[in-house]
């Protein structure tokens, strides 16, 4: 009969002792399951496992960064080839003027000019524009000596050569520009021009002009021209003047 109490007895406190070891090993196997949690959660952040909890706002603000710009960059949208935006050049600028000078102010010099001039803008300042072309002239008419009056000598000629045309342009109103012309042409002619003159003479003219701008690159004008003609030599230069109208056509392109 003791003998069984003994039994008894021992065989409670070793259940009891197995009882308290279960608990200690569940608590253990529960700090493992979350420490191994944890670490995994920080390699998957970019943290190291190890690393002290103060520091884990400056690791995770570091990783965010390059996140960041990687975002941004892949937001802007890449230029596709040939969309780029070209240079704009500025437009030449081409005139044509149609031109006819009646002879005036010399009593005996009775020669008509109907020029051509056609003229390309090279730059401007301010309102001023310069141009620079070519003039061809048909002169047409005749002169009187003094030592011989009544003989009318033949001047009629062909000529060409450069010129050049300065011009100071306002606007007045909406299309309309008013402008103050100033030109100078050296003029080769196939032969003596004028009678008793040489092969070759300046073409002076000045004069008011309005322009019409139909478009932004057409425009068409009418000027009122003084012109003069002569050799500049103190001899064999019979020089003479006139004026007339010079209808002109502008285009830009």
């Amino acid at each position: 009969m003791r003998a069984r109490k003994l039994l008894a007895t021992t065989l409670m406190v070793a259940a009891l002792g197995t009882g308290l070891a279960q608990p200690a090993s569940a608590e253990e196997a529960a700090a493992s399951s979350i420490d191994t949690a944890c670490t995994a959660n920080s390699s998957q952040q970019g943290r190291p496992a190890n690393l002290p909890a103060e520091n884990m706002g400056k690791v995770k603000d570091t990783a965010t960064v390059p996140s960041a710009i990687e975002e941004t960059t892949a937001q802007e949208p890449t230029p596709e080839p040939g969309t780029e935006k070209e240079v704009s050049h500025p437009k030449k600028e081409v005139e044509v003027q149609v031109e006819y000078l009646q002879h005036r102010f010399f009593k005996n010099r009775h020669i008509d000019n109907y020029n051509l001039h056609v003229y390309k803008k090279w730059k401007s300042i301010h309102a001023l524009s310069i141009y620079g072309g070519v003039t061809l002239t048909g002169a047409k008419g005749y002169l009187i000596e003094d030592k011989h009056p009544g003989v009318h000598k033949d001047s009629d000629a062909v000529g060409i050569g450069p010129s050049v045309l300065l011009r100071w342009e306002k606007h007045v109103s909406g299309k309309l520009y008013a402008d103050l012309d100033a030109s100078g042409s050296l003029r080769l002619f196939g032969k003596v021009h004028p009678y008793g003159g040489r092969a070759y003479d300046f073409l002076w003219r000045i004069g008011p002009r309005l322009t019409y701008r139909c478009t932004d690159d057409t425009a068409v004008s009418l000027g009122y021209m003084y012109a003069h003609m002569s050799n500049g030599w103190g001899s064999h230069n019979p020089g003479y003047n006139g004026i007339g109208f010079s209808l002109g056509f502008q285009h830009r392109f």
